[in-house]
């Protein structure tokens, strides 16, 4: 035990170490979160899962519409639509948007918009700003989502005076740090290929789970699948990994965020009689059963079809235009550190093609105290209690991990 509880502690330290070089000007000079990536590509069409029949790209296109609509507390052609009486926002898309509908928060924060749309009087939260993240707020002292908006002074709700929380004292409004120190946030969860997530087998979730698990110790990575309580399987969607299927996701999400109640959550939050909209049923979204001619797809509710559009969803792709991280990774790890002469080569060409302005002395360091640490383990495995020595790389040996190490092993 007393062997193993050493091997744990000293490539903690040799990792320690490694990480270390990426807090030094040379490595940290540059490195800054230049927030919401923006591409060519962005506000295009979202993609559709690969392979998709005529008629299920049908009900892919009808979800998006549903997806994207702007929903009011009672609309003209009184479709019962039941905005609110409390709401975050009042499409789904609105803050689904970046780089695409499906996505997350976008670059521009368009709920400032939204708390004066129809003639609103809401007062726009202090964590909420034009040039910040969109931010969902939850209450420490209760655990329940506390909605930022509500109907009150709208043309379409006459009669409705209730008035938002009170989210005092203010902060800093771009970071959400400092202020109410009851509130917790969570930014729109990205929806990109949410049915292959839905569709793995708890199985696989498992067996991932288990897979490296010594390296997963080693880095401070461990947890356990949030289960059902209705059937004990594992969830996967929502706050928490709370939800079990996009089904329940997405009606979850349509009366919490947007206040319209549901076949799944068929009471409304709020039951205000003046904030429900003059004329509208309970639950808000039901099906069509009237829907009786083409397309197949009116008969749904909106929570089936955002359903449809969410399932549907293509998964994410990789920006191939950042290469930054990934030529670092090249260089430091997935070569398992080269010889000195090619890595020096690799960085230095890292150095000039890209704005990485990656160090060798810092790659360096990463690499030697990450192979040391693997061989130290593997002494430790074999057996080699105490010879330090014969296990860790020589300095600018053929496969060493620099050509000047930089970190050298405890003393045993």
């Amino acid at each position: 035990m007393r062997l193993h509880d050493t091997a744990i502690h000293t490539a903690l330290a040799a990792l320690l170490v490694a990480s270390s070089a990426l807090t030094s000007p040379a490595v940290v000079a540059e490195v800054i979160d230049p927030g919401v990536r923006q591409a060519g590509t962005d506000n295009g069409p979202p993609p559709p899962l690969a392979g998709l029949t005529a008629d299920e790209l049908a009900f892919f296109q009808d979800g998006l519409a549903r997806f994207s609509a702007v929903k009011m507390v009672r609309s003209p052609t009184g479709d019962n639509s039941g905005l609110g009486p409390r709401f975050n926002s009042n499409a789904c898309a609105s803050c689904h948007i970046q780089p695409f509908v499906g996505g997350s928060s976008p670059f521009v924060n368009p709920l400032p918009a939204v708390a004066h749309a129809d003639g609103a009087t809401n007062a726009v939260p202090w964590f909420i700003v034009t040039n910040g993240p969109i931010r969902e707020a939850r209450f420490v002292s209760d655990g329940g989502v506390h909605d930022l908006f509500v109907v009150t002074n709208r043309s379409d709700a006459a009669g409705c005076q209730i008035a938002q929380p009170s989210f005092a004292p203010a902060g800093n409004g771009f970071t959400g740090q400092g202020g109410n120190p009851n509130i917790v946030y969570r930014i729109p969860t990205p929806l990109l290929g949410a049915g292959l997530i839905e569709a793995i087998p708890d199985s696989a979730i498992l067996a991932n789970a288990r897979a490296d698990a010594f390296t997963k110790r080693l880095f401070g990575v461990s947890g356990h699948p949030n289960r059902s309580g209705n059937d004990g399987t594992i969830t996967r969607f929502g706050w928490k990994a709370q939800n079990k299927s996009l089904l329940l996701f997405s009606a979850e999400a349509y009366n919490v965020e947007m206040g319209i109640s549901n076949l799944i959550f068929p009471q409304e939050r709020d039951e205000t009689p003046a904030c429900q909209g003059l004329g509208n049923l309970t639950p808000n979204d039901t099906a069509t059963f009237g829907a009786l001619t083409p397309p197949n797809s009116a008969v749904l509710s909106d929570m089936e079809g955002f359903v449809d559009f969410m399932r549907m969803l293509g998964p994410s792709r990789l920006n191939m235009a950042r290469p930054c991280s990934r030529r670092w990774a090249a260089a430091c790890v997935t070569r398992r550190c080269s010889p000195p002469a090619r890595q020096s080569r690799t960085v230095m060409k890292i150095r000039r093609a890209s704005p990485c302005r990656t160090s060798r002395r810092g790659c360096s360091r990463i690499c030697s105290s990450i192979t040391w640490a693997r061989h130290w383990w593997t002494g430790l495995r074999r057996g080699a209690r105490g010879r330090t020595n014969s296990v860790r790389p020589r300095c600018g040996a053929s496969g060493s991990a620099c050509s000047s190490c930089t970190t050298a092993g405890p003393a045993t």
